[in-house]
């Protein structure tokens, strides 16, 4: 399940050409993406065969470049 927060005017919170703060906060299923101190989604994967722990990876989008600069991991309690 995936709920739409803010839609299409979300998309106003993202730099271009610029660098964008993403926080990602997964426990267990549940996935929360703030993107410049704006929540922008929070899904639920319902699909069991689906890793719950230690996997992270970083994805390209369009043409195939991204930068990554300043990545911190935190475990939470």
């Amino acid at each position: 399940r995936v709920a739409d927060l803010g839609g299409a005017l979300a998309l106003d919170n993202v730099k271009l050409n610029d660098w964008n703060q993403v926080v990602i906060i997964a426990r267990g299923n549940t996935l929360i993406h703030i993107m410049n101190g704006k929540l922008m989604s929070v899904s639920v994967d319902e699909d069991p065969a689906r890793l719950t722990e230690g996997l992270i990876a970083l994805q390209t989008e369009g043409n195939g470049q991204a930068a990554f600069k300043d990545l911190w991991l935190k475990r939470l309690p």
